[in-house]
């Protein structure tokens, strides 16, 4: 096991032991916001054939100046048979078929309709307002990759070649552990030397953003209860996470627990703030994470080491986009070791701007309200004045 890692060592180590996780077929309509599992490409080209993109009028000819008039042709009953020629218009709807010999569709709104003649208000140019066939896919080509999150335009293109069901990858089951003989469930009212545990509701809500599954949420009181309940998610879960008893005047609970079941230790420490009690270890194919009980510590040790496996789990890749951001309120403490910051991120005339967050404690949870970045200080940073440049991780 190695000892106080770098950040990036323990972020490399976590993703080669990543779980693959299997696939499942599931209806369109059930799988949104779910990850492909499969690549899936145009059956067909898209539109079949051409068709008109406005509702107007078809016009028989491919040029015409503005002032132009039309004889109004009704349409037959099987819109199949439709044909228009010389100085014939026909009626025509968005997406709809058109007449054959059209070469330009003119809209409604470019029109004057009078005593059977239509005239057109503005110049008529070859192919004006058709689609053509394959003009949005082409037959083969790639809609959507594996790994691609089912969102709005995956669904809508999906849809539009007939996918009823889809491959998705298995959310990630997670467990959460919660140790420490002073924490109880959210929902007890605590003695008055116990406080309420805040980090696994707020790790469950992060890890239902992020494509995961709770399967489990556990406060243990006791050695005996923590080994018990650990015993159980390990063979549920895909992932356990463990808040609370990393450091405890060197007991370190977690890793006691994790020793007696037989769980693979990779790594233990690192040396950044707040957070530097973490570790990742493995049984079987179930990942193990180790993070602090303080509740920002935890907050951050979840967008550091968590989201990154629980994306990569579901065949994708986490990368934080980082830029330069003027601090509009600084921060007085000197960081002895490299420091990650709560703030909130915004983009203003001059640039990103950050403000750092009230609460920066890592035992306070003020600061992960409205926080959507985190500012990385470098080890041996000066105190950040107003209107210094820091480099911010966009959440």
């Amino acid at each position: 096991m190695l000892l106080d890692v770098s950040l990036e060592q323990a972020q490399n180590i976590i993703l080669s032991h990543i779980p693959a996780l299997a696939g499942e077929q599931l209806p369109l309509m059930d799988s949104l916001g779910r990850v492909l599992a499969a690549d899936y490409h145009a059956a067909h080209d898209l539109p079949l054939q051409a068709r008109s993109a406005v509702d107007g009028y078809a016009l028989a000819v491919a040029e015409a100046p503005s002032g132009s008039s039309f004889v109004l042709k009704d349409p037959p009953s099987t819109y199949d048979e439709a044909e228009i020629s010389g100085e014939q218009a026909m009626a025509v709807t968005t997406g709809g078929l058109m007449p054959g010999g059209t070469q330009a569709v003119v809209p409604h709104e470019k029109t004057r309709l009078q005593d059977g003649k239509l005239s057109v208000l503005e110049i008529i140019k070859p192919g004006n307002n058709i689609k053509t066939g394959g003009e949005d896919y082409t037959e083969g080509e790639l809609l959507a990759g594996g790994g691609a999150v089912i969102d709005a335009g995956v669904a809508a293109v999906l849809a539009a070649f007939g996918y009823g069901r889809v491959q998705v990858r298995l959310r990630p089951r997670v467990a959460i552990l919660g140790l420490g003989n002073n924490i109880v469930p959210f929902q007890v009212t605590p003695e008055t030397y116990q406080v309420r545990d805040s980090n696994g509701p707020m790790l469950a809500a992060m890890i239902a953003r992020d494509g995961g599954s709770v399967v489990s949420l556990e406060v243990a009181s006791s050695l005996a209860s923590a080994t018990d309940m650990m015993r159980q998610m390990l063979s549920e879960a895909d992932m356990v996470i463990c808040t609370g008893g990393t450091y405890a005047k060197g007991a370190d609970e977690a890793r006691q627990v994790m020793d007696s079941l037989g769980v693979e230790l990779f790594y233990w420490g690192v040396p950044i703030q707040p957070g530097s009690h973490h570790g990742l270890g493995k049984q079987g194919s179930t990942l193990v994470m180790a993070l602090s009980g303080n509740p920002a510590a935890c907050a951050v040790s979840y967008h550091l080491y968590v989201a990154p496996a629980l994306i990569s789990m579901q065949g994708r890749q986490l990368v934080y986009p980082m830029v330069k951001a003027r601090c509009t309120n600084g921060f007085a403490k000197k960081s002895g070791s490299r420091r990650f910051v709560r703030g909130h991120a915004r983009y203003a005339d001059d640039g990103w701007q950050v403000e750092v967050l009230p609460g920066q404690k890592p035992s306070m949870l003020k600061s992960l309200l409205n926080c959507n970045c985190l500012i990385d200080l470098p080890a041996g940073t000066p105190p950040v004045g107003v209107d210094e440049k820091v480099t911010i991780w966009l959440l």
